[in-house]
């Protein structure tokens, strides 16, 4: 039973499982309407809504395990980025807190977009923003400093001595792209309604990028070089994959819609903008979907060297 369910956990076919439920719900719509009015449920039906049922029931299990924590993959992913055990425990414990972040984030947001809209509105702007502020939530945790004598080192990080250049180039390039939206919106738009988009990506990347470097500057305790190496990594890990990437992404799409709104203005221009915008959002999204870091499950990446 244990090992079911740790498979059922790692089970990366939620997708299918969804489509699952989605195709077959008109299916047990027409056997209910069957059944009310006399016909009965045909044996075919009866078996699709018996396979409804259990992908419900999956759907349940996983959403349940993932808003209570349940990750066997942080173990097994902080394995193949380091060797030593007490190196180990620490990227776990950091995965932990900060998957299970993201994933509360990104439910909030389809929960919002449900009861708090009406179901109006873009169901994955939500979704990508929800993402984003459980990302920036797993960043400001806070560890209770013990009492007693502390010894910290002296070293001066900054963002860009753990952010890719890549990366610093795409949101660098994101904000560019946002300032001109705003300032288009304002100039082009009688409406005033594509501004207000084009600035709030900004003060998504903004946001980001405080916390970046509160995350870079946080001060350190004395630890021994393995720990360092752990500690360097998790700085990595959260400045980039857990910080700029949602922060673009959440981002672009903030932009997608704001230059949508100035279709009357510059025509097929602004939807070209639009959807491009959107597309690489998505696609920037499943890369760095539960930290991007499955491929470690099959294939480990080695630590980065010391700062």
């Amino acid at each position: 039973m244990q090992r079911f369910t740790r498979w059922l956990l790692r089970w990366h076919g939620l997708p299918v499982v969804a489509l699952l439920v989605f195709i077959s719900l008109p299916v047990v719509l027409f056997a209910r309407a069957s059944s009310d009015s006399g016909g009965g449920a045909s044996i075919p039906q009866l078996v699709v809504v018996g396979l409804l049922g259990v992908a419900v029931l999956v759907l349940v299990i996983r959403l349940a395990a993932m808003l209570a924590g349940v990750d066997p993959d942080a173990a097994v992913i902080a394995a193949g980025l380091t060797a030593a055990p007490d190196q180990q425990r620490l990227l776990t414990r950091w995965l932990q807190r900060t998957r299970w972040a993201r994933n509360v984030g990104g439910v909030a947001g389809l929960v919002w977009w449900v009861f708090g809209t009406s179901l109006q509105g873009d169901v994955l702007l939500y979704g990508v923003g929800g993402v984003a502020i459980g990302s920036v939530a797993a960043q400001l945790h806070h560890v209770t400093r013990p009492s007693g004598t502390r010894t910290a080192r002296l070293d001066r990080r900054t963002v860009a001595d753990y952010l890719p250049p890549g990366w610093r180039r795409r949101m660098i390039a994101t904000a560019a792209l946002a300032a001109a939206l705003a300032v288009a919106g304002l100039v082009l738009d009688d409406s005033g309604s594509a501004a207000p988009w084009g600035g709030a990506a900004l003060v998504a990347l903004g946001a980001c990028h405080v916390v970046q470097r509160r995350v870079a500057g946080r001060p350190r305790p004395a630890l021994a070089t393995g720990l360092e190496l752990a500690d360097d990594l998790a700085r990595q890990l959260a400045i980039d994959r857990g910080l700029a990437q949602p922060a673009t992404y959440f981002a672009l799409a903030l932009i997608a819609h704001g230059a949508s709104e100035l279709e009357p203005s510059l025509g097929g221009w602004a939807t070209l903008i639009s959807v491009g915008a959107w597309l690489y959002a998505l696609s920037a999204w499943w890369r760095n979907r539960r930290l991007g870091l499955d491929a470690v499950l099959d294939r480990p990446l080695p630590a980065p060297a010391p700062v």
